[in-house]
């Protein structure tokens, strides 16, 4: 379950993740790795706190937009821990570069543990609502406080 808030709105949504594919590429740049990752997520809204009402696909785009925002936001985060805090490479990145690179592996392999805490990493998540648990919005809320 992810909690999405967006921007000027009070309350959050409820995202039940349903697929969550990470897909990663590497290429070596001016002697350096780029790692890219491509994401591709799947969530069906479980729970509205929000004054939104998810009937008008507007709005269900702009929910769709903060859910891919917050699953990067979610992983930029957890790669920065392992980098800066554990300086560990338990996303087996060096192994990407041993696998498609393995020449410019052998010349990095002494010096990847130090590299890999200073690795920046292009992030693309494509996400998707496949459904909507309640389309209208919180019945508690008055007519006049519902953003259509």
């Amino acid at each position: 379950m992810i909690k999405v808030h967006l921007p000027d709105v009070k309350g959050e949504l409820s995202i039940e993740l349903e697929e969550l594919r990470p897909k990663e590429h590497v290429s070596i740049q001016n002697d350096k790795p780029v790692f890219r990752f491509t994401v591709k997520a799947k969530g069906r809204v479980m729970e509205n706190t929000t004054n939104l009402d998810l009937s008008n696909p507007r709005i269900i785009s702009d929910v769709t937009d903060a859910f891919a925002k917050t699953i990067k936001q979610e992983y930029e985060r957890l790669l920065k821990k392992l980098q800066k805090t554990c300086k560990t490479d338990s996303a087996s990145m060096g192994a990407m570069i041993y696998r498609s690179h393995p020449a410019y592996w052998r010349k990095i392999e002494a010096d990847w543990p130090d590299m890999f805490t200073r690795q920046e990493i292009q992030w693309t998540v494509d996400a998707r609502i496949s459904s909507i648990g309640v389309a209208g919005p919180p019945m508690s809320l008055p007519e006049g406080e519902v953003k259509k």
